[in-house]
């Protein structure tokens, strides 16, 4: 579970948050609405230890990842299915082991044969079929079969250009690995 304890977070003289308190459970899901800088986002670079609070404590599980979508997503030069998959850090850690091992004949065949099982493991040879059933692969119109809301796992970068098909990919990004849990992600991180 996430705690937070007494967690004072200020950005220069404004405190954004003090005395805050918190408890989420596993399964649990929150929102967190508020007026632009009343600490939203604050609170969740403390959640991914990228601000250190004034005071009080972040407590989460070292066994759970923590996924986050970005306000604004750059351009990038890559499909939207594999921006998609780029989002398993795990997967594609695997992924390039596999690709400098499999030509490598120095190579152990067990060290090769470890390294499918634990692709298979973490769903690799299911994950561009996973990827494009998410809505991320399913709202723009596809280059290549010129249709709207394809699921087809083409490679088509201009499925990426606009920023609403970059916010779609990058969201779709946070959770092929992951399950959602309001902007920020939040998962019990498979063994």
């Amino acid at each position: 579970m996430i705690r937070i304890t007494n967690l004072t977070i200020a950005r220069g003289a404004k405190r954004l948050l003090e005395g805050a308190s918190l408890t989420v459970h596993p399964g649990h899901k929150l929102g967190i609405v508020g007026a632009n800088g009343s600490g939203k986002s604050s609170l969740f670079a403390a959640l991914r230890n990228e601000l250190i609070p004034d005071a009080g404590s972040i407590d989460i599980p070292a066994a759970w990842t923590i996924a986050h979508v970005a306000q604004e997503t750059p351009p990038v030069a890559t499909s939207a299915l594999d921006y998609v998959l780029d989002g398993d850090a795990e997967l594609r850690s695997i992924e390039q082991a596999l690709a400098a091992a499999e030509p490598d004949p120095a190579h152990s065949g067990e060290a090769l044969a470890d390294l499918h099982h634990r692709f298979e493991i973490v769903g690799g040879y299911s994950a561009p079929a996973r990827a494009a059933t998410l809505p991320a692969l399913r709202s723009p119109r596809c280059s290549c079969c010129a249709t709207w809301g394809c699921a087809c796992p083409c490679s088509c970068p201009e499925r990426v250009v606009c920023g609403g098909a970059r916010g779609r990919a990058a969201h779709g990004s946070c959770m092929i690995g992951t399950m959602p849990m309001a902007s920020c992600v939040l998962q019990h991180r498979r063994a």
